[in-house]
C-alpha cells in the first residue's frame, strides 16, 4: 500500500506540474491571443537604388577630376542602418504622429504604446513592427511594416520611402557639392597659376627691356644665315667672271666690292652674338624659355580645370543617384498579425519541452539518491 500510495502521488505531482507548465501557459497566451490582442495590419515596399552617372566623352585627368561616386555600394548598407535607427523613428514621430499610430490598442497589454512612452520605448516599439530585409547582392531593399490599421501600416512604409529617397538626395547632393568645390577650387588654383607667370613675365620683359629675346635672337641668326647665302652666291659669281672676263674687268671689281661689304656685314652680325653671349644673354634666353613653359603649362592647366568645372556643373544639374520603387506600398485587406495560431504552438511546444526537462531532472535526482 505505500507504494501504491508514493506512486498516486507520483502521478499527481506529475499531472499537477504538466497543468502549471504546459495548460495554464498555454490557456494564458491563448484568452490573451483571441481576447486581448488587436490585429495587425501589414504593408510593404521594396526598392533600390539606381544612378545615372555618365562620363561620356571625359577621359584621362580630366575624367579623373569630374568622375562624382555613384555610390551603389555602400547606400543600401547606409539606407538600412538609418531605416533601423531612431533618426528616422524621431522623424516619423514628428510628421506622422508614430507614437499615435502605436497607440491604438488600448485593450492590448503588450502590444500597445504606453501613453507615457519615451523615445526608447517608441524605438523599440519600432524595432518590433517595421522588418528590414537588405539584399547585398542586388542591393534590393524590402520593407513590412505592421499597424492597427491598413492606412496606418501603408503610410508608414511611404513615409519609409519618401525619407529614404530624401537621405540618397542629401547624400547625392553632397557628392556634387564636393566634386563642385575641387573643380572651383582647381580652376582658382590653376588661374592664379597663370596670372603669376604672366606676371612674372612682364616684369622680365620690362627689367631686360625686350619682349621677346629668342624671337629676336631668331632674327639675327635669320640675318647672318641670309648673309652667308648672299656671300656665297657672290663668290660662285666672282668665280664665273674670272673663269671668261678679263682682270681689268669692272664687274669683277664691283662683285669684289660686293663680297667685301658683305663679310664686313657678317663679321658685325657675328660679333653682335658673340656679344649677347659675353654679355651673359643666354641666361636671359634660358630664363625666357622657362617663363614660356610655365606659361604654356598654367594655361592647359587652367583649360583642364575650366573643363572639369563645366562637367561637374553639367553633373550637379542632374540626378545622379535616385530610389528606384520596384514594389509600390501595398494596403492590406486582411490581418494577418499577430500570427495567433503559431504563437499558440510555439508556446505549446515550448512549454512541453520545458515541463519535460524538468520532469526528467527530478526523477534523474530521485533515482540517483
Amino acid at each position: 500500500q505505500p507504494v501504491i500510495a508514493r506512486m498516486k502521488r507520483r502521478y499527481r505531482a506529475l499531472i499537477a506540474s504538466f497543468f502549471l507548465v504546459v495548460i495554464v501557459p498555454i490557456a494564458l497566451v491563448a484568452a490573451y491571443m483571441f481576447m486581448f490582442a488587436k490585429d495587425q495590419y501589414h504593408s510593404m515596399a521594396a526598392f533600390s537604388i539606381r544612378s545615372e552617372h555618365s562620363t561620356a566623352g571625359v577621359s584621362g585627368l580630366l575624367g579623373a577630376l569630374t568622375q562624382v561616386s555613384s555610390g551603389s555600394a555602400n547606400d543600401p548598407d547606409i539606407l538600412f542602418e538609418y531605416i533601423r535607427s531612431q533618426d528616422i523613428v524621431a522623424e516619423l514621430n514628428r510628421e506622422i504622429d508614430l507614437s499615435g499610430m502605436y497607440r491604438k490598442a488600448p485593450d492590448d497589454p503588450v502590444y500597445n504604446l504606453a501613453d507615457d512612452a519615451t523615445i526608447e520605448d517608441l524605438y523599440g516599439k519600432w524595432m518590433s513592427m517595421v522588418d528590414v530585409v537588405h539584399e547585398s547582392s542586388n542591393g534590393i531593399i524590402e520593407i513590412e511594416a505592421r499597424a492597427y490599421t491598413p492606412e496606418d501600416a501603408q503610410k508608414i512604409v511611404q513615409s519609409i520611402v519618401d525619407k529614404s529617397s530624401a537621405l540618397v538626395n542629401k547624400l547625392s547632393r553632397i557628392a556634387n557639392e564636393d566634386t563642385l568645390k575641387f573643380a572651383t577650387d582647381e580652376l582658382r588654383d590653376t588661374e592664379n597659376a597663370l596670372y603669376e607667370v604672366r606676371r612674372k613675365l612682364t616684369a622680365f620683359r620690362r627689367k631686360n627691356q625686350i619682349l621677346d629675346p629668342v624671337s629676336d635672337a631668331q632674327q639675327q641668326l635669320g640675318i647672318l644665315t641670309a648673309l652667308q647665302t648672299e656671300l656665297a652666291r657672290a663668290l660662285i659669281e666672282q668665280d664665273t667672271l674670272a673663269s671668261f672676263a678679263q682682270p681689268s674687268d669692272p664687274r669683277i671689281a664691283s662683285n669684289d666690292i660686293r663680297i667685301q661689304a658683305i663679310s664686313k656685314r657678317i663679321e658685325a652680325e657675328r660679333g653682335a652674338l658673340q656679344g649677347n653671349v659675353a654679355e651673359g644673354k643666354l641666361d636671359i634666353f634660358s630664363e625666357f624659355e622657362d617663363l614660356l613653359v610655365q606659361q604654356e603649362f598654367a594655361r592647359a592647366s587652367y583649360t583642364t580645370a575650366l573643363a572639369s568645372l563645366a562637367a561637374a556643373n553639367a553633373e550637379a544639374r542632374k540626378q545622379a543617384r535616385y530610389v528606384a520603387v520596384h514594389i509600390a506600398p501595398t494596403l492590406a485587406e486582411q490581418s494577418l498579425y499577430p500570427r495567433r495560431i503559431v504563437i499558440i504552438a510555439l508556446t505549446a511546444l515550448f512549454a512541453m519541452l520545458a515541463w519535460a526537462v524538468l520532469a526528467l531532472g527530478y526523477y534523474n535526482v530521485r533515482d540517483n539518491r
